[in-house]
C-alpha cells in the first residue's frame, strides 16, 4: 500500500493537482472489500485514506490467513 500510494503521490507533484483530486484518484483505484472498507470510512484527506487503506489491506489480509490456516488443518485432519 505504501509503494502505491508514495507513486500517485509523486505522480500528483508531477502534474500538480489539488489534495481532493489525489484523494479521489486514490480512493477510486480500489475494488471489492478494500473499496468497501476505504470508502465506508469516508476519509477526509489523502493520509486518512492511506491509513484507512493500509488498515484493511492488514485487515483483509489476516482474514485471508486465517481460512489458509483452517483449511489446511482440515486437510491434515483427513
Amino acid at each position: 500500500m505504501d509503494a502505491y500510494a508514495n507513486r500517485l503521490r509523486s505522480l500528483a507533484k508531477r502534474v500538480d493537482i489539488d489534495d481532493a483530486t489525489l484523494l479521489y484518484a486514490f480512493v477510486s483505484s480500489f475494488r471489492g472489500k478494500l473499496a468497501s472498507f476505504v470508502l465506508g470510512k469516508n476519509p477526509a484527506n489523502i493520509e486518512s485514506a492511506i491509513n484507512d487503506a493500509r488498515v484493511a489491506e492488514m485487515s483483509l489480509g489476516e482474514a485471508a490467513g486465517s481460512d489458509t490456516e483452517f483449511l489446511l488443518q482440515q486437510v491434515t485432519d483427513m
